[in-house]
C-alpha cells in the first residue's frame, strides 16, 4: 500500500517565440506562483479542467536540427473536472 500519492502533472511542449503573446503570460504567471485554471477544450467540444501550479522558465531548448523549444509544466492540485458540450 503506497503511503503517499504522485503529483499529477502536465507538461506542454511549446516553440520558443518571445514574440508571442502567451510567452509573457506564462511568465508572468510562473513569476506569481499562485494556483491557476488549466483548460483543455476537446475535440468533441467537452471541456477539462484542472486547479495547480504553473511552471515556466522561457529558455530555450536547443538541438541540431530542430526548432528551439521551451515546456511550461503544470502540477494540478486535483482531479480535473469535465465539462461535456452540447
Amino acid at each position: 500500500m503506497p503511503t503517499f500519492k504522485n503529483a499529477k502533472t502536465i507538461t506542454l511542449p511549446l516553440f520558443y517565440d518571445p514574440k508571442k503573446p502567451w510567452y509573457s503570460a506564462l511568465k508572468n504567471v510562473d513569476a506569481k506562483g499562485e494556483p491557476v485554471i488549466l483548460r483543455a477544450k476537446l475535440v468533441g467540444g467537452d471541456v477539462l479542467y484542472w486547479y495547480g501550479y504553473l511552471s515556466y522558465n522561457g529558455d530555450p531548448t536547443m538541438a541540431a536540427n530542430t526548432p528551439m523549444g521551451t515546456t511550461a509544466t503544470f502540477t494540478a492540485l486535483a482531479d480535473s473536472i469535465l465539462v461535456e458540450g452540447a
